[in-house]
């Protein structure tokens, strides 16, 4: 279950807005934030399913453990699972449903009737205003306000404050990455470099499209952080993808999913989902969680290589 979970969570921050990484890839890219929100929900059900295929199969009847009354893991043989009692357990002060999902609902919907009614010319009248809360730092902005009013309503005015700013410290990072990556494409722009190295790819046997998959792949591999390898990978990338004549989404695309690769000791949700699941001995975290991630990456480079036959 717990891989499942992870599995979920690490897909879609990797592939689909408005988590950061693919957001600073689409504005890199150019690319229209709502269409890219719908092309990767499809391609992140495929990856989801070989993950969860993955622990359901393999991990669950190979590590199974149970948390006893102290919260301490205990090993024992596999026994398949009952949920008479999982659903009535209730936490006094916890969110409703609707609560926790109306941060993330919110954006998405509105990113997508944005989306919806620039393609299909409805931008007069009233679709004015639903088009301008549409636009992905508006639509962010509203489900940042939604969870702040829905969620924060049982904190006080301190403690508020206080993980607002824990907040503003974890995205400060991400926006110093995501504005030098973005610097660095201009740069490979304005230089000439991006349409030098673009023809010199075309002659050569290698698709145009694999160049920002092993960016990304590489960048991930090295340091870890997936956000720093798409936006790299991306920055870099860009240039050439756009004077080769491939189309931007495909190439946003490719950085996403090579940010998904081998997920191990650098990385810093391999130590959540491992300590998260009381696996302490290192060939077994790498079963647990770098063979998972891996295998989400492998799919999607088949997707990434399917699409760009067609696409």
């Amino acid at each position: 279950m717990g891989v499942a979970l992870a599995a979920g969570l690490v897909i879609t921050h990797s592939m689909v807005p408005p988590t950061p990484g693919p957001l600073g890839v689409c504005g890199i890219f150019g690319v229209d934030v709502g269409k890219f929100i719908l092309m990767t929900i499809v391609l992140a059900i495929p990856m989801a399913i070989a993950c969860i295929a993955y622990a359901r199969l393999y991990l669950s009847k190979k590590y199974y453990q149970i948390p006893n009354e102290n919260g301490e893991f205990v090993s024992m043989p596999y026994q398949e699972p009952t949920y008479e009692n999982t659903f009535k357990m209730e936490e006094e002060g916890l969110p409703s449903t609707l609560q926790s999902f109306l941060p993330l609902i919110v954006p998405i919907v509105l990113i997508l009737i944005n989306t919806i009614a620039s393609a299909l010319g409805k931008t007069t009248g009233p679709m004015e205003i639903l088009i301008f809360l549409g636009q992905p730092i508006v639509a962010v902005g509203l489900g940042l306000v939604v969870a702040i009013f829905g969620l924060g309503k049982n904190l006080d005015r301190h403690t508020a404050l206080s993980e607002m700013e824990k907040g503003m410290m974890s995205a400060g990072i991400i926006m110093l990455v995501t504005g030098g990556g973005g610097a660095l494409g201009q740069i490979i722009k304005d230089s000439g470099l991006g349409t030098y190295i673009a023809e010199g790819l075309s002659q050569t046997a290698i698709p145009i499209i694999i160049l920002p998959l092993i960016i990304s792949t590489l960048m991930r591999f090295i340091q870890g952080s997936g956000t720093v390898a798409m936006t790299t990978a991306a920055s870099i990338s860009a240039p050439i993808i756009v004077a080769s004549g491939v189309i931007p989404p495909l190439g946003s695309i490719a950085c996403c999913v090579g940010s998904l690769f081998f997920g191990y000791f650098n990385d810093s949700y391999f130590w959540v989902v491992n300590r998260t699941l009381g696996v302490k001995e290192a060939k077994d975290q790498l079963i647990t969680w770098a063979v998972t991630s891996t295998i989400a990456w492998a799919v999607g480079v088949v997707e990434v290589l399917v699409l760009s036959f067609f696409m």
